[in-house]
Formats: C-alpha cells, structure tokens, sequence
C-alpha cells in the first residue's frame, strides 16, 4: 500500500517537471521473515506465526489476498531450544498447524499456518531459543526469551467479593505480586452467569472485564501491585457488553474470578511503540527482537484467582440497578429484577 501510494506521489510530481528518467520503485528482492510468537506455560500448547514479507509489481493488498505470498510452504524448520547457560538442554521441533477459521481482513483468510508444539516448556531459569531455517534458501532467524515466573494475586481476600458501592470512597482492590520477567500487566475480571431463554435453554456465559494495564518498576518480582475499579463501573461494563434480548425470559448470576495477565520487557516495549500516538507525529519507531527478520518473540503467563461468590447486596444491585435493571438478573431470594 505504501509502494502504491508513493508511485502516485512520483507521478504527480513528474506531471510538472520536464525529467525523462525512468524510476524504478521496486527494489531488489530480500527474504525478510516476520515472526510473531509468545511463549506462555500456562497454555497447553504453545504458537508462533511466521510469514514473509512480499514485493511485486501492483496492489499490495490484493497480493496480501493470496495464500502463498505472505507464506512459506513446505519450506522452513522451526525448533525452540532450551538452553541452561551455555549448555543445550533441550529441542523442541515445531509443525505446521493450520488454523481454518481466521477471519476475512487484509491478509488471505480463512487458512493461516502456524507453527505449534505441546512440549512441555515450563522452566523458568533457563533461556528459550527460537530457530527458524528456511530449507529452500539457507536463510535462519533467531530470538530469544525467558519464561515470566509464577505470581499470585492476594487481593480481594476471601472467597466472596461485594460489588456494591457501600459508600462514596468504597473501590475494590486487586493485588498481586510481580513476577520475575515480568514488565506489564492487565488485569481483568470475569463474570459467569447461566442465560435462560424463553424456550427454558439453559447457556452458561462469561464477560471478561479488562482493568486496566499496570507496569512494574522491576522484573526480579519484587514489586507489589494494584489497581482499583469503582464497584459502579463493573455495571456500567454490563449495560454496554451485555445485550437486553427480547428471548430471555432471566439471567442467574454465579461467580467471578480475578485475573492477571503478565506479560515480558520485550512485549512491554513492543506495545508502547505500537501504541496510538498521542501527537500530530505519526511515524513511529519499528521495534523487532528478531535477528536477521522482523517481529516479536516474548513470554506471557496468566494467573487466576477463581470462585468468587457474590454478596447478597451484589444480587440485588445487579437485579435493580439503573444500569443492569434491563438485563432480567435474579435477586438474592430468586425473584427476576426489573427497572424502578
């Protein structure tokens, strides 16, 4: 699209100038492989993404429709090594796993191939080491990262949570440790409740409620962190994430859990340069931890502190609310709420 856009530009300004030289805009060919991967040991498998930047002669974004320009087939050897120092541990080989259903957008859909191993990578004092070589070419990348370590989230205590704003100052405070690579981390609550439409369908659902992003001063894990939501929010969430469909006869509220999403240095600086740029400048920096390509090869690990029940006072505000009095919850004694 850039290319595109810049030969328009050199064609305008050659409409007003008596130059015949001939400009070429599209320069030699350089394998560039783009990777994308997050290392994280609390999933059971782990993905990376790698695909190929393209060149040619038209539209980019019609190039960036067909399957085999932006990837490798049949071509590249991927492994992650496990390193302890200087000393080889471990190798993990990578298979191509294509996923069927992405969805319709810039780059050729449905099909996308990634890379992918249910190996076990869970050390967190060693050094995971991404090896990507084309066969075809003899063209290698690499990266490297360490695993983020365990952390626990201490706050909300207890077993039960009440989201009631009891008085003007009253937040609830979610507090977890930092954990060793850990830079950036987003916490989010969950809210389960069972839908029972007018047929008497039962469905059980979950709304994840992002908090926010908090960043550590540190990666060793010596950090103490928070963030704080006013109890008023989480309903103001469910009122515009929630719909009021005419086929739901109730909703039952059942429980929340607390999560923590950390994430490594390398993700933290590869988000605030991709983040939107707040000054009339627009141009921003490309930042790559991938030798010899293009892209990020980090870690993340999520924590759950899970089965908070709802206080009496929760049932009712979510049933009479001025924000989820639409939304047809059950009251602490299992009457279906209505608006006032």
């Amino acid at each position: 699209m850039k290319k595109s856009l810049l030969f328009a530009a050199v064609s305008a300004v050659l409409l007003f100038t008596t130059c015949k030289t001939d400009i070429d805009l599209l320069d030699d060919w350089k394998e560039t492989t783009i990777v994308y991967g997050l290392l994280d040991q609390s999933q059971p498998k782990q993905y990376i993404r790698i695909q190929k930047a393209y060149l040619g002669e038209g539209n980019a974004l019609t190039m960036a429709q067909v399957y085999d320009s932006i990837n490798y087939i049949n071509q590249l050897d991927v492994k992650i090594e496990q390193w302890n120092g200087s000393v080889l541990v471990n190798t993990f080989n990578l298979q191509p796993d294509t996923i069927g259903n992405k969805e319709t957008g810039v780059f050729a859909a449905p099909n996308m191939v990634l890379y992918s191993t249910s190996a076990v990578i869970n050390n967190t004092s060693h050094t995971y080491k991404l090896v990507v070589n084309n066969t075809a070419t003899g063209n290698t990348v690499t990266s490297e990262t360490q695993l983020i370590g365990n952390f626990s989230i201490s706050s909300p205590p207890g077993s039960a949570v009440n989201i009631t704003k009891i008085n003007p100052t009253y937040k609830i405070t979610i507090a977890w440790n930092g954990a060793v690579y850990g830079r950036i981390y987003q916490p989010a609550m969950r809210f389960y409740y069972d839908e029972v439409d007018v047929n008497n369908v039962t469905t059980t659902r979950m709304l994840e409620w992002p908090l926010g992003t908090v960043k550590s001063a540190h990666t060793d894990g010596s950090d103490d962190l928070e963030v704080s939501f006013d109890p008023n929010d989480f309903y103001r969430f469910l009122k515009n994430n929630m719909p009021t469909a005419s086929n739901i006869q109730f909703r039952d509220a059942d429980h929340v859990d607390f999560v923590v999403y950390a994430g490594g240095d390398d993700l933290s600086t590869y988000m605030d340069v991709n983040a939107p740029s707040t000054s009339v400048v627009q141009e921003r920096p490309i930042f790559t931890n991938i030798e010899n390509g293009v892209g990020l090869f980090s870690s993340r690990f999520r924590v759950v502190r899970a089965n908070y029940s709802l206080s009496p006072n929760t049932l009712d505000t979510l049933a009479y609310g001025n924000n989820s009095c639409q939304l047809k919850f059950k009251d602490r004694n299992g009457n279906i709420g209505f608006c006032q």
